[in-house]
C-alpha cells in the first residue's frame, strides 16, 4: 500500500522526487505515512490479495467519451456536503440533497472509498 501511495504521489505531483527518499524511510516507521493525504488518490490493501491491483480513473483532454470522472475529499464518512459539492461541480443537479431524475440517468458508476 505504501509503495502504491508513493507512486501515485509522484505521478500526480503531490510528492517530488527530491522528497521520495525521506518518504520511503518514513514507510518503515511504525506510523508509516499517517498524516499524509491526497486530494486526488486513494491507496488501500488487504491480505486477501496475492498481488497489487491498480486502476486509474481520470479525464483526458481531447477525449471523445461523454463519460467524466469526478472526485472529492471527505472529512469523514458522514461528510455528505463534500459529496454534494462534487456532484454539482461534475455538472449534476441536486434537489434537496438528492440527484434529480435527469442527473440520476447520467450516472454510470460510483466508487466510494
Amino acid at each position: 500500500r505504501g509503495a502504491s501511495a508513493l507512486g501515485v504521489a509522484l505521478a500526480t505531483g503531490e510528492l517530488s522526487r527530491g522528497d521520495l527518499d525521506a518518504a520511503v524511510e518514513r514507510l518503515c516507521e511504525p506510523e508509516g505515512l499517517s498524516g499524509f493525504s491526497s486530494s486526488v488518490a486513494s491507496a488501500s490493501a488487504g491480505i486477501e490479495l496475492r498481488h497489487s491491483e491498480v486502476f486509474v480513473l481520470g479525464n483526458a483532454a481531447g477525449s471523445a467519451s461523454p463519460l467524466r470522472a469526478a472526485h472529492c475529499v471527505m472529512r469523514d464518512a458522514l461528510d455528505s456536503p463534500a459529496v454534494c459539492r462534487m456532484l454539482a461541480e461534475a455538472g449534476l443537479s441536486l434537489d434537496n440533497g438528492q440527484l434529480t431524475p435527469a442527473s440520476q440517468a447520467r450516472v454510470r458508476a460510483v466508487l466510494a472509498k
